[in-house]
């Protein structure tokens, strides 16, 4: 082991003591995160056993919504300018530690938000959190983790550029403006995917054997949290399957609405 990985743990253990759930996943390419996440993860405690279990090539991951929220600003879809527009208006929270990503973006972490995970809130701009009944859990990938850059290809580790140490208290309340957003953001119907053969953008192309699982799963996912109405999810997710490289069976019950779902919604699916 590094020094570097050494001293990630040391700040992992840090996390764990604060009330920070941390878990170790090691590495699965047949998922759409790259790694297998335990079972139930967004009910995690804080152990540091979890911490222990970390080896080279794993994922080391911290569940959000206990006593930090995570800001994840990706450049790439426009985050630089959405988090400079925040800062200059005030509304960025309090940051009590922060990282970089493989893939040149920037984790920010903050007092809880308390209203549960939200992508895409503004440009380049996901926040993954909790709400106070346990629900909307989200994780952040933290140091160690080596994951491939999504600009370069290359194999680079998640580093931190603030260490976390002092955690927030109840009455931060320097995140409820962006809070109020994915409130807001959460409030609305997204557009109908489109006119029959018109697809979104990133329901799109050939899905490879053995990745049809994670791909729907990925999908279904991104609908739920963005309120598609179940109709909508349906048809993309019938579209989706027919690009599988070998799409010879009958979608499943899931796909076609499970006995008891709500009428009008998309049966929401767990492990993001």
């Amino acid at each position: 082991m590094t020094p570097e990985q050494d001293l990630a743990l040391t700040v992992a253990r840090r996390l764990v003591s604060a009330g920070v759930p941390v878990f170790a996943a090691p590495p699965d390419p047949s998922t759409s995160t790259g790694f297998r996440l335990p079972i139930a993860w967004e009910t995690q405690r804080p152990q540091a056993e979890q911490v222990d279990r970390w080896q080279p090539g794993w994922a080391l991951c911290a569940v959000m919504g206990h006593r930090l929220d995570l800001l994840d600003v990706d450049p790439r879809n426009g985050g630089d300018a959405t988090r400079n527009g925040l800062v200059g208006a005030g509304l960025w929270p309090t940051v009590y530690a922060a990282a970089t990503t493989p893939s040149g973006g920037t984790h920010d972490f903050v007092a809880p938000l308390r209203v549960g995970s939200r992508d895409a809130v503004r440009d380049g701009l996901d926040i993954k959190g909790g709400t106070p009944d346990g629900t909307g859990r989200g994780f952040a990938f933290i140091a160690p983790t080596v994951k491939a850059s999504k600009v370069t290809g290359e194999l680079v580790a998640y580093r931190w550029t603030l260490e976390p140490g002092e955690m927030p208290d109840a009455g931060d309340d320097t995140g409820e403006a962006l809070a109020e957003m994915v409130r807001a953001a959460k409030g609305k119907r997204p557009d109908r995917p489109g006119a029959p053969g018109e697809r979104p953008a990133w329901a799109s192309g050939p899905i490879p054997d053995g990745k049809r699982y994670p791909f729907l799963r990925s999908h279904a996912g991104f609908m739920r949290d963005r309120g598609y109405h179940l109709d909508d999810a349906r048809a993309v997710l019938r579209d989706r399957w027919a690009d599988c490289a070998t799409a010879t069976r009958p979608l499943p019950d899931a796909v076609e609405g499970r006995r008891g779902a709500p009428r009008g919604h998309l049966d929401p699916v767990r492990g993001r």
